[in-house]
């Protein structure tokens, strides 16, 4: 059984890695690069282990993208091997 302690962890590290995720966004202005779909494969795993319902909608409250953007990107981050 989950403590409260071990989802707040777990959802510090979602909430840093989409930190991340922003971070790529901004320094290459609607691009979508290597570097933009490794981060954003990072936050989709630690948002999965945070609140696994729906984690790509928990995302979306977060990043500028809707759900639809953010499952094709992540998609493509699959079809690279950032992403399992």
């Amino acid at each position: 059984m989950e403590t409260t302690e071990t989802t707040e962890s777990a959802m510090d590290a979602a909430l840093d890695a989409l930190r991340t995720v922003r971070d790529c966004q901004s320094q290459e202005e609607g691009s979508v690069n290597d570097d933009y779909l490794r981060a954003l494969s990072a936050a989709y795993v630690a948002m999965t282990e945070a609140v696994p319902a729906d984690p790509v909608e928990k995302m979306s409250y977060f990043l500028p993208d809707d759900v639809s953007t953010i499952e094709n990107h992540l998609a493509k981050a699959r079809e690279l091997g950032f992403l399992e």
